[in-house]
């Protein structure tokens, strides 16, 4: 009961898991980089999109979050609170106090919806 949602980040890395976590949700997120566990020294590139099957984003209600991290803790996992959920439709990544990615879930939608069978059937811009 300590968990609403979890996605690994296996395929597409953080960013994708984090965008269809958001799409499928109907939820914007605001998110801090910085408090990923990895991401001292990792270009951003790197943090946003490298494929790990050991990682998995959790959304956990409020109340629940430092029960989570204590048990990840306990059982040496590296675990940390990197975002919130809002029920704003802002998709928002951050880093070192910069937007890394700044959008609306609409944008982000149809972009995941449209893009590839557009491109797949030579009508589409190529756009993002």
């Amino acid at each position: 009961g300590w968990v609403i949602a979890a996605h690994v980040c296996s395929k597409g890395g953080l960013a994708r898991a984090l965008a269809e976590m958001s799409i499928k949700g109907g939820l914007g997120v605001k998110v801090d980089l910085e408090k990923i566990p990895a991401s001292k020294g990792c270009r951003i590139d790197e943090l946003l999109f490298s494929e790990s099957y050991a990682r998995v984003i959790l959304e956990v209600p409020a109340r629940y979050v430092k029960n989570v991290l204590r048990l990840a803790e306990k059982h040496g996992s590296p675990a940390s609170k990197i975002g919130e959920v809002s029920p704003r439709e802002d998709f928002t990544l951050q880093f070192k106090g910069s937007r890394v990615i700044s959008q609306s879930l609409t944008v982000l939608r149809e972009a995941w919806m449209n893009l590839i069978a557009e491109a797949m059937e030579g009508g589409g811009s190529g756009k993002a």
